[in-house]
């Protein structure tokens, strides 16, 4: 986490690397880095992919994963909520591969309370 941190200028802005960042972020091992990756992309959604492509698909699952995964967290936080919801309506916009699923799931949890 300190090495994205400390690096992420030179990491994010190289598509390449964001895909290994997403894959690594998929792993269930990895709460704390998948955390500290979506409050990067919320600050900066400049890096968002902006068709529909393999980096698009990954990182609507990265977004699954934490949901899935961390799900209070993210409700724990309207800002965090709300980033969320920013990332996959920018997603959803672009038909990024199960975005508009997982956006139908968040918003289905989130209207019956469940967590």
């Amino acid at each position: 986490m300190e090495f994205l941190e400390h690096f992420q200028e030179v990491l994010l802005p190289d598509w390449c690397l964001r895909i290994k960042l997403y894959r690594v972020g998929k792993s269930t091992n990895y709460r704390y880095f998948r955390r500290l990756f979506f409050k990067i992309l919320i600050q900066k959604q400049e890096l968002l992919p902006s068709n529909r492509n393999d980096e698009s698909e990954l990182l609507v699952q990265l977004l699954a994963e934490l949901w899935d995964s961390d799900r209070s967290w993210i409700i724990d936080r309207q800002l965090r909520l709300s980033g969320l919801q920013t990332l996959l309506g920018q997603l959803q916009e672009i038909d990024a591969l199960g975005a508009r699923i997982l956006g139908d799931e968040i918003a289905n949890s989130l209207a019956h309370g469940s967590d």
